[in-house]
């Protein structure tokens, strides 16, 4: 269906994010926490691609995940969904120049409704041809049942209007955007398929040199991305380090208005894997404090 080109990748460093740590030097703090996260992003944060008509078609993202002896792939139900409908198969690449489509196989577990996430069983031939991905583990996940704490916060992910694809090469090409902001504190009564037990709201970005070639025409593409907290308020940002961060969602639908980013909850994922796959269960019990 094609070859991977690799990415770009472009930042999104928001007002609110800035407030979030305070005057003075907080953007180098900011530069600084993404320089250290970018390379894991890279690496386990994918593009998904729809087969359509012979060729890959950009349509979603998701996170590479190793629980003991599985691996997975976690991203949006509603993506997978449309995928069933109106394409054959999805896939993804490695993360190297000209690298062939991987399609994706294995046994999904779906939460649609307002959970809208799915977890896709990766079969050890997939993983095989990802060499230069890296699969992230449950130490890489806060799974704690508290609300997170305000701070800054980080999506990693692939709008759909900037995929390319050269029609002669077969050659692939995305562009990763990351999204640094903070809790959304706004109005969100009445907003539909929202359950505050189930999401998290983020503040959705507004700063349109924020992005290559100015604001994309829509975040399409950019559901599944998982939602990592990446400071806490309060901490000193000296004592930050890049394994301190950590996933604590899935992002699955935007709010254009009040201007919010909707993301599920991690521990819902968690407990899909639980109910799904038995034998995890003693190397998920590590990790849990519920």
């Amino acid at each position: 269906m094609g070859t991977g080109n690799g990415s770009d990748a472009s930042p999104n460093l928001s007002a609110r994010a800035n407030t979030c740590v305070g005057q003075g030097d907080s953007r180098a703090f900011i530069h600084a926490t993404m320089e250290g996260l970018d390379r894991v992003f890279s690496k386990s944060i994918v593009p998904l691609f729809a087969g359509v008509q012979g060729k890959a078609v950009q349509c979603g993202t998701g996170t590479l995940l190793r629980i003991a002896d599985r691996q997975f792939l976690v991203t949006a139900a509603h993506v997978c969904t449309l995928v069933k409908e109106h394409a054959h198969g999805m896939c993804i690449f490695d993360d190297r120049s000209g690298s062939e489509a991987v399609p994706l196989s294995g046994s999904v577990l779906m939460a649609g409704g307002a959970p809208d996430f799915a977890i896709i069983e990766l079969r050890e031939s997939l993983v095989q041809a990802l060499p230069n991905r890296r699969f992230l583990s449950l130490t890489d996940v806060d799974l704690a049942s508290r609300e997170p704490a305000k701070g800054l916060f980080c999506l990693w992910g692939y709008p759909s209007c900037w995929y390319r694809r050269d029609d002669q090469s077969g050659r692939i090409s995305t562009v990763a955007v990351r999204l640094v902001t903070a809790l959304f504190e706004g109005y969100r009564e009445n907003l539909r398929d929202y359950d505050p037990r189930t999401h998290l709201l983020f503040t959705a970005p507004d700063d349109t040199n924020a992005f290559p070639g100015g604001h994309p025409e829509s975040l399409h593409g950019f559901s599944g991305s998982s939602v990592w907290q990446v400071w806490r308020q309060g901490d000193p940002p000296a004592w930050w380090k890049p394994e301190d961060a950590k996933i604590i969602g899935v992002q699955t639908g935007v709010y254009c208005k009040p201007g919010a980013l909707k993301a599920t909850r991690w521990v819902p994922v968690l407990k899909a894997i639980w109910d799904g796959f038995p034998h995890l269960r003693g190397a998920i019990r590590l990790h849990l404090d519920w």
